[in-house]
């Protein structure tokens, strides 16, 4: 699929062939002409004769028509060149890239929904995040690691790490969550990766 994106800005007339990554600063009537050109393209029409023909007979462009015959040049030149309605080479493996069995890299726990520092300025509103102040319960932590551990292909229970807040969430939440936690990454771990 031909994907073109042309718009103006400050003056000049840019236009974009996505699929080649080529940028195009053109004046106003092979902007124009690639308005026209593209639809006809897109359709399978890919002969200079007959997009010539095409675009001189349709009549939409009024430019005379040694100035059409000109931009039409260019436009097809552009193509010729790969640098204009060049084809998507990536379409037909996006089905196959859909199938891929997916792992799970990463995953952010938001363990405390807390914070004593109460800056005036920050966006978690004084540490109550637009909400009531809260802790993850250590079970819906245990499943969130069982889950990255489950869905994240070869990659081992070792690459798991504790973050930074730990320490003081562990203070604050006597001890449950925030220690527990760790000691379940240790467990995943095993003996030997500790």
């Amino acid at each position: 699929m031909v994907v073109i994106h042309q718009y103006k800005n400050n003056g000049y007339n840019i236009v974009m062939d996505v699929n080649s990554g080529s940028i195009h600063v053109v004046d106003d009537i092979v902007y124009d002409m690639i308005q026209v050109v593209e639809p006809l393209v897109s359709a399978g029409i890919k002969d200079a004769d007959t997009l010539r023909m095409a675009v001189l007979n349709l009549g939409i462009l009024h430019y005379d028509k040694k100035a059409l015959e000109e931009a039409l040049d260019e436009v097809l030149e552009l193509e010729a060149q790969g640098q204009l309605f060049a084809p998507d080479i990536y379409e037909n493996y996006v089905y196959d890239f859909k199938k891929r069995q997916t792992v799970v890299k990463a995953l952010c726990l938001h363990i405390a929904h807390d914070c004593n520092l109460a800056c005036k300025y920050c966006f978690a509103e004084e540490g109550e995040y637009h909400g009531r102040r809260a802790l993850m319960s250590f079970e819906v932590g245990k499943k969130a690691l069982d889950f990255l551990v489950a869905n994240s292909g070869r990659r081992t229970a070792d690459e798991l790490g504790r973050g930074q807040k730990i320490g003081g969430i562990r203070q604050k939440s006597g001890g449950t969550f925030p220690q527990e936690i760790p000691l379940y990454i240790d467990h995943q771990r095993g003996p030997s990766e500790r």
